[in-house]
């Protein structure tokens, strides 16, 4: 069980949820960024990548 795998899973999940909860949060301008941050994977595509 690689961490590296669940480290980027957990972050995926989280960033998700900051962009899901931004929509009605006063900071919604500055979650909405939260996609530019993030590097892409390092092995392709990840599925939560298509939501």
């Amino acid at each position: 069980m690689p961490a590296s795998s669940h480290s980027l899973c957990t972050f995926e999940v989280f960033t998700f949820t900051l962009r899901v909860f931004g929509q009605s949060s006063p900071h919604v301008a500055l979650l909405k960024t939260a996609p530019v941050w993030r590097p892409p994977p390092p092995s392709g595509p990840h599925p939560l990548h298509t939501i």
